[in-house]
């Protein structure tokens, strides 16, 4: 099974040709995130939220261009490969922190964000001023990818907003799969938004975290917007929890 150009336009309404030269791209030789894989995009959410997020950054005011530049490509690539590396823990959590400023200082071309970068990922999580974070901890595990927006010299005010619709494209997603792995996380010790959130009170914070992540992101795509709000109507939020509760006496 593969996902097409036309595939990713009318799913999530992505730029034909943002979806055409992803979907046409080899995998990188090398890279770990692309270990077995024989596809640059297979139908996967680890893989499709490249073209998704690189078609809301096109529509925040980057040029085609530049997203899919071969620099901007390997620079995404590059920090893919090291999130890769401590997901099979070859590298600490601050070893690939280290890798990915490493790359920005290399090739990207926006030293302010950066030093920003460099200052949360210290610990000092309230300094970076574009970036709304989430108090739920487990949801900003994936806030690495910010380093790539290292690669654009814009405007702070474009950073910004490219940093809180990851914000938002990022929660949908992981809420999503926290609900799925909620048993195997609980029983693993893994991070887990709703554990995090605490279970009995889990229910109302992930519907509402879902609900800002649609009205944030539907003005900008209403077709991903539309994917959203659906997901949203038939995700089983109650009966998932109601039911772990249950079989775990909780």
């Amino acid at each position: 099974m593969f996902v097409s150009d036309d595939d990713l336009k009318l799913t999530y309404g992505v730029d034909l040709r943002i979806g055409k030269y992803l979907v046409d791209r080899k995998v990188p030789a090398g890279n770990l995130y692309w270990k077995d894989r024989y596809l640059y995009i297979p139908p996967m959410t680890g893989y499709l939220f490249i073209p998704v997020y690189m078609d809301l950054q096109y529509r925040l005011g980057i040029s085609r261009e530049e997203l899919l530049s071969e620099e901007h490509l390997v620079f995404m690539e590059t920090v893919l490969h090291s999130a890769a590396k401590q997901e099979f823990s070859l590298i600490t959590q601050q070893e690939h922190i280290k890798e990915c400023i490493e790359v920005s200082r290399r090739s990207g071309n926006n030293e302010t964000f950066l030093q920003e970068l460099e200052y949360y990922f210290s610990g000092n999580r309230g300094r970076l001023s574009c970036w709304p974070g989430n108090k739920l901890q487990a949801l900003n595990r994936g806030d690495a990818y910010l380093f790539t927006l290292c690669f654009f010299d814009t405007t702070p005010d474009r950073i910004s907003s490219m940093a809180k619709a990851w914000r938002s494209f990022i929660d949908y997603y992981l809420v999503q799969d926290d609900l799925e792995d909620l048993e195997k996380d609980y029983k693993s010790g893994d991070e887990n938004s709703l554990l995090e959130a605490g279970i009995h009170q889990a229910a109302e914070t992930m519907k509402s975290i879902l609900q800002n992540s649609y009205e944030q992101l539907n003005p900008l795509n209403p077709v991903l917007g539309n994917r959203i709000d659906y997901e949203i109507s038939k995700t089983k939020i109650d009966a998932t929890i109601e039911t772990f509760i249950k079989k775990n006496a909780l």
